[in-house]
């Protein structure tokens, strides 16, 4: 897999509150600090980050198109935000042979560059590391310990549902993977409700028996009560 992370912009388009961290003293804002970006300009640059980040994603991926005649197709695409408040995103890609690495360090580098357009800063987890290549359950690992339980300072996916500076939709998957793990939210959903029905707290459903396969394989196992 390739992993990066698309930022937001430095304290010139973002600048810090003030007020937050002014029982610092004279100090360098740094978000380990406590430090935070005024809440209006939060507010202002959020409003429309979403639809910001797909311009971006589209146009890199024309210009990637255009340089190497194809572009990898997006797998995942997950927010979360920093510390001193305002989201980033990172875009994810499978690789599947040695030229997808040229193809993917073009789009970043398109990315990277078109990125100040959209109100965005620099591209990768620090400045200058554009991408990271891992192992797919490596990445995955390295976003659900983000975005299930928090990480450090990092927030759990709940507290991010509820920020109002993300986008409604955090974590967004492509629909081949989907289709072929199953875990969708409307599978997600079902599984809940088996669940519920299994602890006694709902009638049984009146899903079709190949939906209730479905469902019940994905739920996996349900432990056995003992006497």
């Amino acid at each position: 897999m390739v992993l990066s992370a698309v930022t937001p912009p430095g304290a010139t388009d973002l600048p810090w509150d003030e007020r937050r961290c002014v029982h610092l003293g004279p100090h360098k804002h740094s978000a380990r600090l406590g430090c935070r970006v005024d809440g209006d300009a939060l507010a202002a640059w959020s409003l429309d980050v979403s639809r910001r980040w797909k311009r971006l994603h589209n146009a890199a991926r024309n210009a990637c198109k255009r340089e190497m005649g194809r572009c990898l197709p997006l797998a995942t695409r997950a927010w979360e935000p920093q510390a001193r408040g305002p989201g980033h995103v990172h875009p994810v890609f499978h690789l599947y042979s040695p030229a997808d690495v040229a193809i993917a360090r073009c789009y970043l580098e398109h990315l990277a560059r078109l990125a100040p357009r959209h109100g965005f800063g620099f591209v990768g987890e620090k400045e200058g590391k554009g991408m990271q290549i891992m192992a797919g359950d490596r990445a995955a690992a390295y976003l659900s310990s983000y975005f299930v339980r928090g990480k450090g300072s990092k927030s759990t996916l709940q507290e991010n549902a509820r920020n109002p500076h993300l986008p409604r939709m955090l974590i967004w998957v492509a629909p081949n993977l989907t289709g072929m793990t199953g875990v969708t939210m409307r599978n997600l959903r079902r599984c809940r409700q088996l669940w519920a029905v299994r602890m006694g707290l709902l009638p049984p459903p009146s899903w079709s028996g190949a939906e209730l396969g479905r469902i019940v394989l994905l739920a996996g196992p349900w432990p056995v009560r003992g006497p």
